[in-house]
């Protein structure tokens, strides 16, 4: 026995698809632009659909011969999307293509994140320190290094610092300009390229590590007589980075232009007594802080104060005349005067005196006249001309009062101290009103607070307000107006997001938006949905209770039907303006009925039984495919019937309880939860009888679809696919001969059997010959085949059907064959010559 199986070697396919847009499908081909992809499938020339799912453009890899299972696609673009799908052909044919793989031809690597934001440090006059942290993800390769880019606060070009890539995550960046002002970023480099900058820095003012102090509080004056004034103050906000050392002290009479330094104060002393200030005239002091940069900015001077002593003081005579001094006299005289008055009647023992009874605002002078025992002597030189008035002036303006709460009947401002206190602390602050249309400031209230709340308001009315200050002085400016209107503290929200629908069913939608960029002050409470049909004029709410969520299913929706919806938000002001409206919206089922079945193949043919097999559809509509619908029709008929009310899941099926003989076509239909969809194209027409008689009908099979291809090596122009072969390949027919003995060794007048089973796809046919001699079946010696063996049976065995048999099992795909030798014992003849 012996057996030659004979078949072709495996021919694959290699399908690459490659995605570009509408514009450059039209100028290429002259096509119109797709719906919903802009891609085709063409094979051979001719163009394969994807239902309604659009169709993708495929172009022909060269064939890869033999049996391997891997190649290297070449002639990529960078950056471009490709699609990848193997079928296997043998004789009979392409067989179904495998599953699609996608790919984007690129390198091995991407480029890196963008590392972090830089941080800044050691500032100086001419570098600054970075620090940054790796990027998130280094693309696949190491970082290389990184470059570091600088640009003006106000420029918009960036220029890169270092020449060679920095391997370290910190860089101190020298070379740079004394005042200006810098932003920095870093971007990170692999193998694949630089990656995205980072987030820039703050701009930085090149500068040394620490500036001059800030501004020193306005100085107060503590106290004041004829000679010296005491002044306090706050330090500066900011000491410039380093610590103040010293506050220089400054002063300035009325008639100059130039300030004086007094003194220099050690740094924690905030007070300081100036001396040697002349008895009345005015003056202003200011302080400067001092650090090791140098001196800041000078404070606001002090108002002007006058060097006015609380008493006449004087020195004894250089000459007492030789007699000791009984005592002074002392006389004042006012401006419109020309007569001096005694103003004591007793001679005044010491050398100070207080004068009494003074008009404010009035000039007097004052002189003094030694006394002895010999008599008076000559007065004195008058004082300069003194003012009488107190030591202290009236209060600036407050600044102007700010709103900070408003509502319907009151309204809540503050404001600041004024600049100038007039030499004395303030005591309180005078409210007060005006109503509307009138003319008249009317006071409300005494605080001693910088804030008030004025309540009894009437809604929408126009009101202001202003402050004024009062001190020991008496009251001082008031403050500019506020203009109030009362109101709701709270106004309606602004609009919400736009809606976008999801979820679509025959009978709802679900809507979600964001909320309205303005709640109006007060939170939203909830949201009202409306819809209106496509082409209707009202819009209609869905539901009377706010919803508190930003999501929504809308329901009872009829299908087919057109709709837009659109969102209110609401807060306790009430509703606000709707959203912009929604696309609109047809109410249907989330999925379509699935596309045709592949054209039915005839695998098998009885007289009673025809076994038929498709593929599935290429869309299944959005929903699982439940089950197949085998229709058949008669020669002849013009309807169409079920071919069996059995519920078909696989994509084979055997059809029995034919009538023998009878010619048959059949085509499937898909079932989903939408329904059934369009029939597949028919398989023609097809006889019912034995197998062995049909083979010339039968169709011819092609190999399964192989394995998905993988994907391997992807590189910027090339990739590498590997696959697994088809489970069946449709080729050449192989013989089970296991059991079969080579030679067979049987008596005469006796049955032997020679059973060879086989597997073939498609059906292949069965010749049988014995020494070279075609044999058919006969009564004695039949032949029997199906689609899984052939015996040939011999009976009542003679001489005769001793010889070699031979078989030989031959598709589409090539041929097996297998020699059998077969003894027959019989009793011998009889011999010749005898009588």
């Amino acid at each position: 026995m012996e057996a030659s199986p004979k078949s072709s070697p495996h021919l694959y396919f290699i399908f690459r698809s490659q995605s570009y847009d509408a514009a450059e499908n039209e100028q290429r081909r002259g096509l119109p632009s797709l719906v919903r992809t802009h891609q085709r499938w063409w094979v051979k020339g001719q163009e394969l659909h994807r239902g309604n799912e659009g169709t993708v453009r495929i172009s022909l890899e060269p064939r890869h011969q033999n049996s391997d299972t891997e190649v290297t696609v070449d002639g990529l673009r960078i950056d471009t999307e490709y699609t990848f799908r193997v079928r296997a052909e043998n004789k009979a044919g392409p067989g179904k293509p495998s599953n699609e793989v996608e790919a984007v031809a690129k390198p091995p690597f991407d480029i890196p994140d963008a590392p972090s934001k830089p941080e800044v440090s050691d500032v100086t006059e001419n570098s600054a320190t970075l620090n940054w942290s790796p990027p998130f993800s280094d693309g696949g390769s190491p970082i290389i290094g990184y470059t570091v880019e600088k640009k003006d606060k106000f420029g918009t070009r960036w220029t890169p610092v270092n020449k060679t890539p920095i391997e370290e995550t910190t860089f101190v960046v020298s070379g740079l300009k004394e005042g200006e002002e810098c932003q920095f970023r870093v971007i990170a480099e692999n193998k694949a390229g630089h990656s995205e900058p980072s987030a820039a820095t703050r701009a930085v003012r090149i500068k040394a590590q620490y500036d001059v102090p800030g501004q020193p509080g306005r100085p107060s004056v503590v106290s004041i007589d004829s000679n010296q004034a005491t002044i306090s103050w706050t330090a500066p906000h900011s000491d410039g980075g380093s610590p103040i050392t010293t506050y220089l002290i400054e002063k300035k009479d009325r008639f100059s232009m130039r300030w004086t330094q007094v003194t220099k104060t050690p740094t924690d002393e905030t007070e300081f007594t100036i001396p040697r200030l002349t008895a009345g005239d005015e003056y202003q002091f200011r302080v400067t802080a001092e650090n090791k940069a140098g001196p800041g900015k000078p404070s606001e001077p002090t108002d002007t104060v006058v060097a006015r002593p609380k008493f006449v003081e004087w020195e004894p005579p250089t000459s007492d005349g030789g007699a000791p001094i009984i005592g002074y006299i002392i006389e004042r005289k006012d401006q419109y005067s020309v007569r001096w008055a005694r103003l004591n009647r007793v001679p005044v023992a010491g050398v100070k005196f207080t004068s009494s009874d003074l008009k404010e605002g009035l000039e007097y002078q004052f002189r003094v006249i030694a006394e002895n025992e010999a008599g008076q002597g000559k007065p004195s030189e008058p004082t300069r001309p003194m003012v009488a008035k107190e030591p202290y002036e009236k209060a600036s303006a407050p600044l102007s009062p700010t709103l900070s709460e408003i509502t319907a009947e009151s309204a809540t401002f503050t404001w600041q101290p004024p600049e100038r206190d007039g030499g004395t602390a303030i005591d309180e602050y005078v409210i007060e009103r005006k109503e509307p249309f009138s003319t008249r400031w009317a006071p409300l209230e005494r605080v001693k607070d910088t804030s008030y709340t004025a309540k009894g308001l009437r809604e929408g009315s126009d009101y202001e307000f202003r402050v004024v200050p009062v001190s020991r002085a008496g009251l001082g400016e008031p403050s500019r107006t506020t203009a109030v209107t009362p109101k709701p503290q709270y106004d309606v929200p602004g609009s919400p997001g736009r809606p976008q629908v999801s979820d679509i069913t025959s009978s709802s939608v679900t809507l979600s938006w964001t909320p309205p960029i303005r709640d109006g002050g007060s939170r939203v409470t909830g949201y009202i949905i409306h819809k209106k049909d496509k082409f209707a004029l009202r819009w209609v709410p869905v539901s009377e209770i706010p919803t508190p969520d930003t999501t929504f299913t809308v329901r009872a929706l009829k299908e087919q039907g057109e709709y837009e919806f659109r969102v209110v938000a609401q807060n306790k002001a009430g509703f606000g303006q709707p959203s912009d409206t929604s696309d609109t919206v047809v109410a249907k089922p989330p999925y379509d009925v699935p596309g045709a079945p592949g054209k039915p193949n005839i695998t098998s043919v009885t007289r009673s039984a025809i076994t038929v097999s498709w593929t599935a559809p290429f869309s299944d509509g959005g929903s699982p495919i439940t089950h197949y619908i085998l229709e058949k029709r008669e020669s002849f008929a013009v309807r169409w019937v079920r071919a069996t009310n059995k519920s078909i899941h696989n994509t084979t099926f055997v059809i029995d309880g034919l009538k023998e003989n009878t010619q048959f076509e059949f085509r499937v239909i898909a079932e989903n939860k939408a329904g059934q969809g369009p029939p597949s194209d028919s398989t023609g027409q097809v006889v019912a009888k034995d197998a062995f008689m049909t083979l010339s009908l039968l169709s011819i099979a092609v190999p399964d679809a192989p394995g998905a291809p993988q994907i391997s090596n992807m590189t910027s122009t090339s990739v590498n696919l590997t696959w697994t072969p088809p489970l069946t390949d449709g080729v050449a027919p192989k013989l089970d001969l296991s059991r079969v003995r080579d030679t067979i060794v049987v008596k005469a007048g006796t049955t032997f059997h020679i059973d060879i089973p086989f597997k073939a796809t498609p059906l292949p046919s069965v010749d049988w010959s014995k020494d070279g001699t075609h044999l058919e079946s006969t009564t004695r010696v039949k032949i029997e085949t199906t689609e899984f063996g052939t015996v040939l049976t011999a009976k009542n065995c003679v001489k005769a059907d001793e010889g070699v048999y031979s078989v030989r099992v031959r598709n589409a795909g090539g041929e097996a064959t297998a020699k059998i030798r077969v003894v027959i014992e019989d009793k011998p003849y009889p011999p010749e010559g005898s009588h």
